[in-house]
């Protein structure tokens, strides 16, 4: 049976073994190869097709959940350690926050996000900080883009913001360029 966390290891192992074991001729070379996941590649994403051209910010984000899953699922019964709580999460977890506010009952919508990467546009965008900056801005929902309010029970006028909660030890960021 297939597990990430086992071939993740041996990989780990032999990129170990390999960078501080001397190699003679006597002694076999070990090395590091991903050729075993590649085979369960449709077990990560059912969407990656082997062969095919993928992105590979979905590759990672695949991995880490499928990871995290599978860690997760080895969590013990009564565990006080919420599920979201994996060593993947803690390595690699960001809380983003997303904020709804509408401009007609000023009530305040928000939700919780958990991603393992920020992807952010660089479109005109000069350094990392202002890509950051960038993906905080608030934006106004008006005209089509207008935010049906649940409390008001129309479509108003919102402003919607993003704010990064909880950063992880370990931060991926995807660099998002739009072709126009």
């Amino acid at each position: 049976k297939f597990c990430i966390i086992c071939e993740l290891k041996n990989i780990i192992n032999s990129l170990y073994v390999s960078a501080t074991e001397v190699v003679s001729d006597e002694k076999q070379q070990f090395v590091a190869s991903a050729g075993v996941i590649s085979k369960y590649v449709p077990i990560l994403s059912p969407a990656f097709k082997i062969g095919e051209q993928e992105d590979s910010s979905l590759f990672i984000t695949s991995l880490l959940d499928h990871c995290a899953s599978y860690l997760s699922s080895y969590s013990t019964t009564g565990s006080t350690v919420p599920i979201s709580q994996t060593v993947i999460d803690k390595i690699f977890g960001i809380k983003l926050l997303s904020t709804i506010e509408c401009s007609s009952c000023l009530k305040l919508f928000t939700k919780e996000e958990f991603v393992y990467m920020l992807s952010v546009e660089i479109n005109n965008i000069n350094s990392l900080s202002e890509a950051l900056i960038h993906f905080t801005d608030q934006e106004i929902l008006t005209g089509e883009n207008a935010y049906h309010c649940s409390s008001c029970e129309n479509l108003v006028t919102a402003r919607k913001g993003l704010t990064i909660h909880t950063l992880s030890d370990i931060l991926i960021i995807n660099f998002k360029r739009s072709i126009t």
